[in-house]
């Protein structure tokens, strides 16, 4: 390497950069590496704690999620049993009806007969 001409001239180190000119003191250069692996290890230790409070955050909205579904399950389901209620009730309705039906069919026959009876009963009588 080129020696430059300040240095050649003078006894004392140049302005220009030399590699071999030490730019740190080996104390602190040590220091600073030391604080640097202080800092990597403070924004790991930031790093997890984001990851944790957004894992909580997460789990957090899940159960909101998953109690909206289960909110939501239970008002169909309240909703199916209304209608599962309607529909029972206008059977038993219907049912009620056709009953009706049969017992005035019934009635009617039967007055038929007691009717055809009576007047055969006086016409032998």
């Amino acid at each position: 390497m080129a020696t430059p001409m300040s240095a050649f001239f003078s006894a004392g180190e140049s302005f220009t950069p030399s590699p071999v000119t030490a730019t740190m003191a080996p104390w602190e250069r040590r220091r600073r590496e030391a604080d640097r692996e202080r800092q990597t290890e403070r924004d790991r230790q930031t790093d997890r704690q984001r990851n944790r409070q957004t894992e909580r955050e997460t789990d957090r909205e899940r159960e909101k999620q998953t109690d909206r579904q289960r909110q939501t399950d239970r008002q169909t389901e309240k909703q199916t049993d209304r209608e599962r209620d309607k529909q029972r009730e206008t059977d038993r309705e219907r049912q009620t009806e056709r009953n009706n039906i049969l017992l005035s069919c019934f009635r009617i026959k039967f007055l038929k007969t007691v009717l055809n009876v009576g007047v055969m009963g006086c016409l032998i009588g």
